[in-house]
């Protein structure tokens, strides 16, 4: 999730399995499970290989993360007291942001679903103080607008306008990131 796999290295099921020192059996259900959570992809030469960075999949994956923020927030339940920690990275303040959004309607799927964004989205936000040097400062407006929804939808347009006009930027940083540091 934080890019540390390059996009372009092909992941041999038996050869992960003997780097790790277990069965292939363990490596194939995982590998499975993060294939259906669209975090690894099918290499062109057989095996898989982690999900290229798109600026078509960014953009559409912060379309689909504000439109269910949002209808997170119309049908909110309940209400949290605290806010998420600002003693965090980026990528988990938003991760922990998202995710208490999501757990104010009382739909664990929901909850499940957001947190599946986040993994996916997570190699673009671990880069954000890269590209947004106040980055920071829309988790600030998110977090200030936990408890009024007419606030927390117009912080959430923010945030992901701002980070919709970098998507460029993010995927630039992301694949080469991969590129240089990858497997």
């Amino acid at each position: 999730m934080a890019g540390a796999v390059s996009m372009h290295a092909r992941l041999d099921i038996a050869e992960l399995a003997g780097q790790f020192a277990v069965g292939t059996t363990p490596v194939r259900e995982a590998a499975m499970r993060l294939w259906g959570e669209q975090l690894l992809e099918v290499h062109p030469k057989g095996g898989l290989r982690a999900v290229l960075a798109t600026e078509a999949r960014l953009r559409g994956l912060l379309d689909l993360n504000e439109r269910l923020a949002t209808a997170a927030i119309a049908s909110a339940v309940a209400t949290v007291d605290r806010a998420p920690s600002a003693a965090t990275s980026v990528e988990a303040r938003a991760r922990a942001i998202f995710r208490t959004i999501a757990a104010r309607t009382g739909n664990p799927a929901l909850v499940t679903f957001i947190e599946g964004l986040s993994d996916r989205l997570a190699v673009f936000r671990t880069r954000e103080l890269e590209i947004m040097e106040d980055a920071d400062g829309d988790l600030n407006l998110l977090e200030a607008a936990l408890h009024d929804a007419t606030q927390m939808r117009r912080a959430l347009r923010r945030y992901h306008r701002r980070r919709l006009a970098n998507a460029p930027e993010f995927v630039w940083a992301a694949t080469a990131n991969s590129i240089a540091g990858g497997v």
